[in-house]
Order: C-alpha cells, then sequence, then structure tokens
C-alpha cells in the first residue's frame, strides 16, 4: 500500500460532487472517520455553488452527472480566480484513457476509480492534499521571507545611514576638534570622551554588521573584497584574511554563476543598483548555497569607489521548490515521470526527430491480470509488484528513452531516434520476456505478462497526444490477441476503437433509459422433466429493433464497468421475477444470475446481495449465482470468504462453462461449489466427437465423486438427452426444451409441464 502523507486530516475538507451521492456511503464514511470534514452536493451547479461557499480543499467529482459533466463542472471550477487553485479528482466507472485525457485536460489532478479501492482513494487525496499543503507552505515561507528581505533592506538601510552619519559626525567633531584645540587646549578631556562615544557607536554598529542573519559585503572596482561580515565568511569557510584585498566575490560562485555575475557587475557599474539576482557558491567543504543578492554603487563625485552588497541563503526555499517541481512531475510510487512530463518529452522526440528525419515509437504497456493480485493479496503487494515491474522496464530501455507510469498498472515509453519500427519490436519483446519472469513476493511467486500497443511517428500521429491514443488502442487488440504479446497501431484497429467507444457510449444511454430485459430459460429435472429453475439472461432492447444478447457487447461493459450497475439490475430484477412467480403458486422454483468476475470482486457483493433478498423478500436458497472458472484461478482468501459466506446464508453457486478455463480439482475442494455447468460445446459433441463424449463423461464422473450437482448446457436433441440421463446427469437446458424467453413466455411454460416432461421422457 502507498504511503499516506502525514497530513491533519481534521484541518481539511473535502467537498463530494456526485449526483447520487447514496453510492459513495462508505468513502464518505471513511474519510469522516478519519476526521475530514466532508461536504456533498448533487450536481455541478450546487457543487459550485458550495464550493464558493466553503472554499474546500479538495474536491472528488463525479464524471458521469445529468446537466453539466464533471469535466464541465471542473473547468467551470479552474475558470474562478478564487477557486482555479483547489485540486480536483475526477471519480469514475470509466478506464478509458479518453476520458483520463478529458479529465486532466480540464483541469483535474488525478482520477479515483469506481467502486472505490479504500487504500489506494485515500493515498490519491491525501497525496493531492499533501500537495496543496506543501504549495501554501511555500507561499506562506516566500511570503515569510519577503518580509525578511524587507525588514533585512530596513536593517541595511539603518547600517547606511549609520554609517553615513558616521562620517558626517566624525568629520564635524574632527573639525570641532581641531578648532578647539586650537583655541582651547583645555578641551582635550571633551574631545576624548567625545572619542570614546564615537568608538562605542562603531563598534555597537559594528557588530551588528558582524553579527547579521545575512552576510553583508562591499567590493572594489575590481570585484575584489574590500570588507566582508562574520556571517558570509562562516559560509564560505575562509578568514577574513584570506579574502580582503585578495579574492573576489565571484572566485566563490559555481561557472555558471560566475559567467551571470560579470554581466550583473556590469549593469551594476551602469544603472547603480542590481536587485533579487540568484548564484549559487561552491562551499570549501563541496557544498553547494543558493543564495539571492541586492547590491548598490558607494561613489563619490560621480566615480565607482566600491558596492555594498546584501547577501540572503536561500538554499532551502530552493530546496522546497524543486521538491514541489518533482512531485508535479513524477509518480510518487514508481519515481518515474508521469503524464504531464512524459508528454513533453515526446513532444521534444518529435521535434528532433522532424530535424533529422528519424521515427520516434510510443509503447502503451498494461499488466496483464494485475488486478486480479490486487484483489487478492492487497494494494501493498500490488504497489511492490508494480516498483519491480518498473525496474525492470527500465532495463530494457537505452539512454534518452523515457519511461512513465500512466495510471494503475499502465505505463508508457517513447523510444525517440529510431530508423524504423523493427527497432521498437526488439524493446517491446524484451519487455515481455522481462515480465513474463515470476516476482517473488512476501512468500507469493506471482505470474504476470504485459500487452503492448505500439504506435510510430510520423505514420500513426503527429504528435504527443494522437501516439499515445494510437498505442493504447494497439494495445487493446493485443489484449484481444490474447494477452501477452505486442502488437503495431493499423487504422483498422482505430476503427474498432471507436466503434468500442460509440457501443460504450450507447450502453450508458441504455441503462439510463431502460432498455435491458431478461429472458429466463428454464432448467429441467431429467428425471421427473420438471422446471426447477430459471436461468436469466440479459438482453439489450433498443428501440426499434430485436433483442442482442450480452455476448455482443458485456465485454465492452467489463472494460468500462458499467457491468456493475448493470450487473446489480438484473440480480435485482431477476429477484423480483422470481418473487412474483413464487407468489403464484411456483413456491419451489428458483432462480439463476450470472455474475461477472468484476462484480464478484468488489469489496461490498455479499452485502449486496443480501440487501437484494432482503428487500424482495427471497430466502438465500431461492437463489443461485453462477461464477466463472477466472474466480477459481485466484484462490485468495478474499474470495474463499465471500463464497463460503454466501453458501452460510444459503445461496446455490455453481461453475459457469464448466471445462472451458482451467479449473483444478484442489480448487473445487476448497471452494464452497454447489454443481458445475458443462459447457455447451462439449454437450453439442455428445455422440459426434469421441473426445467431446469423453470429456462430459468425465466431468459427470467428478462431479459425482466430489458430491456435486451437474447440469448440461445447449442441449438440442433426444439423443443427448437419453447419454446424459444415463451417465447420471441430473439437469440441464437448451433449444430441447425452451429458448430463452420473456418472463411471460416463462409463465406459459410453468402452466404446460406435461410438454416439458414428455419432452425430456423421449430419450
Amino acid at each position: 500500500m502507498k504511503t499516506t502523507p502525514a497530513i491533519d486530516f481534521q484541518s481539511h475538507t473535502i467537498l463530494i460532487i456526485d449526483d447520487i451521492p447514496t453510492n459513495l456511503g462508505v468513502i464518505v464514511d471513511y474519510l469522516e472517520s478519519l476526521g475530514f470534514r466532508i461536504a456533498i452536493a448533487r450536481d455541478g451547479e450546487e457543487g459550485l455553488k458550495r464550493a464558493q461557499f466553503i472554499r474546500p480543499d479538495l474536491i472528488l467529482l463525479d464524471v458521469m452527472m445529468p446537466g453539466m459533466d464533471g469535466f464541465e463542472t471542473c473547468r467551470r471550477l479552474k475558470s474562478d480566480e478564487d477557486l482555479q487553485d483547489i485540486p480536483v479528482i475526477f471519480m469514475t466507472a470509466l478506464a478509458e484513457t479518453n476520458y483520463k485525457i478529458s479529465g486532466f485536460a480540464a483541469g483535474g489532478v488525478d482520477y479515483v476509480t469506481k467502486p472505490f479501492q479504500i487504500a489506494e482513494a485515500l493515498a490519491r487525496i491525501t497525496t493531492q492534499l499533501a500537495l496543496r499543503t506543501a504549495q501554501k507552505q511555500l507561499a506562506e515561507q516566500n511570503e515569510q521571507l519577503r518580509q525578511e528581505i524587507v525588514v533585512r533592506k530596513q536593517v541595511e538601510t539603518a547600517l547606511q545611514d549609520a554609517y553615513d552619519h558616521l562620517e558626517e559626525r566624525v568629520t564635524q567633531r574632527t573639525a570641532e576638534l581641531a578648532e578647539a584645540n586650537a583655541s582651547l587646549q583645555g578641551e582635550v578631556n571633551e574631545r576624548t570622551w567625545a572619542q570614546q562615544a564615537l568608538k562605542r557607536s562603531a563598534e555597537e554598529i559594528f557588530d551588528l554588521y558582524n553579527n547579521a542573519p545575512c552576510g553583508y559585503h562591499s567590493i572594489n572596482k575590481d570585484g575584489v573584497f574590500v570588507q566582508i561580515n562574520d556571517t558570509e565568511l562562516k559560509w564560505l569557510g575562509v578568514t577574513r584574511e584570506e579574502v580582503i584585498g585578495k579574492r573576489k566575490f565571484s572566485d566563490f560562485l559555481t561557472p555558471n554563476s560566475q559567467k551571470n555575475y560579470e554581466e550583473a557587475f556590469s549593469r551594476l557599474k551602469e544603472q547603480g543598483t542590481v536587485r533579487d539576482l540568484e548564484f549559487q557558491l561552491a562551499r570549501r567543504d563541496g557544498g553547494l548555497m543558493s543564495i539571492l543578492v541586492n547590491a548598490i554603487v558607494k561613489d563619490m563625485a560621480g566615480n565607482f569607489v566600491m558596492s555594498r552588497s546584501t547577501v540572503f541563503d536561500i538554499t532551502e526555499r530552493k530546496q522546497q521548490e524543486e521538491r514541489i517541481r518533482y512531485m508535479v512531475h513524477h509518480d510518487m510510487l514508481t519515481g518515474l515521470p508521469n503524464r504531464i512530463l512524459f508528454r513533453d518529452r515526446i513532444n521534444q522526440a518529435i521535434s528532433q526527430a522532424y530535424r533529422h528525419h528519424t521515427a520516434v515509437a510510443v509503447l502503451f504497456i498494461d499488466l496483464d491480470y494485475f488486478k486480479n493480485i490486487n484483489d487478492s493479496l492487497g494494494h501493498q503487494v500490488g504497489d511492490r509488484l508494480l516498483q519491480k515491474a518498473t525496474r525492470r522496464l527500465q532495463r530494457c530501455l537505452r539512454d534518452g528513452d523515457t519511461i512513465a507510469r500512466s495510471g494503475g498498472d499502465e505505463f508508457v515509453v517513447s523510444l525517440p531516434g529510431l530508423s524504423d519500427g523493427k527497432d521498437a519490436a526488439i524493446v517491446a519483446q524484451k519487455a515481455l520476456e522481462a515480465l513474463d519472469l515470476p516476482f517473488a513476493l512476501d512468500g507469493h511467486e506471482l505470474h504476470v505478462s504485459a500487452s503492448i500497443g505500439v504506435s510510430i511517428y510520423p505514420a500513426d500521429g503527429q504528435d504527443a497526444d494522437a501516439l499515445m491514443r494510437a498505442a493504447d488502442t494497439a494495445m487493446y487488440h493485443a489484449k484481444e490477441k490474447g494477452r501477452g504479446n505486442y502488437q503495431f497501431y493499423t487504422a483498422a484497429l482505430n476503427e474498432a476503437a471507436q466503434q468500442r467507444l460509440a457501443l460504450a457510449n450507447q450502453l450508458r444511454q441504455a441503462l439510463a433509459q431502460n432498455e435491458f430485459t431478461l429472458y429466463y430459460q428454464p432448467q429441467i429435472d431429467l428425471q421427473s422433466g420438471k422446471i426447477f429453475s430459471a436461468e436469466a439472461l440479459l438482453r439489450w432492447h433498443p428501440p426499434g429493433t430485436g433483442p442482442i444478447s450480452c455476448s455482443h457487447f458485456v465485454s465492452v461493459a467489463e472494460e468500462t464497468g458499467l457491468i456493475l450497475p448493470i450487473g446489480e439490475w438484473a440480480l435485482r430484477t431477476a429477484c423480483e421475477q422470481l418473487r412474483q412467480w413464487r407468489d403464484a403458486g411456483n413456491t419451489d422454483l428458483r432462480i439463476a444470475v450470472n455474475v461477472s468476475s468484476r462484480q464478484f470482486y468488489q469489496p461490498d457483493f455479499t452485502n449486496m446481495v443480501e440487501e437484494i433478498l432482503s428487500e424482495v423478500g427471497l430466502p438465500a436458497t431461492a437463489l443461485e449465482l453462477e461464477i466463472t472458472e477466472r474466480i477459481l484461478l485466484q484462490p485468495s482468501e478474499d474470495n474463499i470468504t465471500t463464497l463460503e459466506h454466501l453458501s452460510k446464508i444459503g445461496v446455490h453457486l455453481s461453475v459457469d462453462d464448466f471445462g472451458m478455463g482451467y479449473s483444478s480439482l484442489a480448487y473445487l475442494q476448497r471452494f464452497p461449489i454447489h454443481a458445475l455447468k458443462i459447457d455447451h460445446s462439449f454437450v453439442s459433441g455428445i455422440g459426434e466427437d469421441q473426445s467431446d463424449t469423453a470429456i462430459v463423461t468425465a466431468i459427470i464422473a467428478m462431479a459425482k465423486s466430489l458430491r456435486l450437482k451437474v447440469i448440461a448446457e445447449g442441449v438440442k436433441n433426444a439423443r443427448q438427452v437419453a447419454f446424459l440421463k444415463a451417465r447420471g446427469c441430473m439437469a440441464a437446458q437448451g433449444y430441447y426444451y425452451s429458448a430463452p424467453v420473456s418472463a411471460e413466455a416463462f409463465a406459459e411454460l410453468m402452466h404446460t409441464p406435461p410438454k416439458l416432461r414428455a419432452a425430456a421422457q423421449k430419450g
């Protein structure tokens, strides 16, 4: 887990702008428990008014809101001079890079992803609050330094006045004493007293001069020291005897500062004064010291005699500025450049490539299955994995190449000065091989691969944003090719990406306009022929068209995070429909609902299931959740805890499309699974393909040994039914019995059980 910057939570106010604030209960409760003051606004207009009234220290801003969206709200915040310095972190369930780029262009500083990963969200929030606090502290320190400079200037003026007054007084007093001595020899005692007073006054002034908190020196027209106070001598590490009349002030400056100082010294002779000049001192101990110099000329009769300078130590201030500059342009976890600095590096590389007629490659690298490691082993392990992956990738690059962290588990690399794309392919392959090696962390041997997209300047884009978009598109193509590979950008990929983006927008609109519906396919007990359960199958029904199967859009819903609200809607709707059927007399009927891995990994998934069952009024035993084998491939304690809790309250658990993945018997024994669903691709080969027939037979036998129920999917004919019954398969579903139908049509099926029973007994 990333280290949270040490800040005073109780002194910070966070404004959360979200049209559905109830979705933020967990993060709000957690932030308030830490001591943050939380304010909430329900839309962009209310958020602007509240921000102007309470002046929060940070704003969490939802991207998708009715009316004015998050991007427009952020732009209006940044156009207000009183609000523009408040950092804005976008909250979104959207993972596309285009949305992130839009957020940064609108003025946002970071993203947190819904559903919230509390530790990551808190780390991002506290990092931005720490940055804002550091900036405020720097402003306060600058103001304090300005006030100190004013005071020091006043001291300098007082010293100058004292010196001038002293010179006038000495001249006047000497003349008076000379006159008195000529006329009255008896006034010697008075003159002696005056001289002692003058000496005491000079000693006081000299003591103030030597022990001032800043440096003072005077130099002649050749730049050689005439006077210097003790403070500056300590800085330089020399004695007064070593420098007075022997050394120049410029001798102690670094080479770059020496050149700047000579130019400033020439201006000083011409103009008589110079202000706020910054130089670097090379101290005798080898250290560097940043200084601020103000100088005025002391002349007589228009001739340059010497200049007097005030020197301030600004080393700490410069270090703080450098730290803040580093934080603005680097990722705190990996130390890599962030997107802002990376974009600048790419544009520099493009400029050089244009002049020298070379190519620039951009690699977009995404770690495959990293989210599973984060979810199963925690963000602390995930963060350390990212740090190790960073070091491996750095070893694959040349001097002059740049690698940056784009966010989450994504990296981007620029390769300038290439002759063609072959060199980019070599680097991409080296990166794949480096990341393919196992990572040893906390006793775990972790395996990740990478999907890499490659774009080339000038063929795939003329600027940094175009090249990054092209590489991002190519990276998604690499994922579609099975992950663990690299792909170059093509125009066809761009068209596919645009289609994917359009489909994502259509799905958001469909969710808002209630265009989704559920169809139901009966599950049949092969012995009795009765319907014992209905599997709820998601369909999208756009206006003017027929229903669209989820296989056409579920991958996009997974990528964008829309599967979370859609999945919750499907679970609630299916349970409500079962409640109606049970109230109509079908008291033993169950409902089966598919659960995506992304839904399952939500921290509050079990709570959501229990709340829906409670609200609808269904017993947990009436619900069957169909999970994927992918969940079994991550046997973390969290996964086991989730499944055990669901099983304990009575929810039935089945593994969908069994046989298509890589589930092991050991995993099946560890998880509280109730049933296996044989994938239709194996069932369709019964009696025709020897391998499929053997696989189905083996799955049924294995399930019996583990005391698991077996449901065969995709049954199409009586021969398949007979085979399944002969081998002890308990249940089946498929077009042999019924296609997925509407809720009304399914109710009719339940009223005609003899037809189904006869169909079931044909085998």
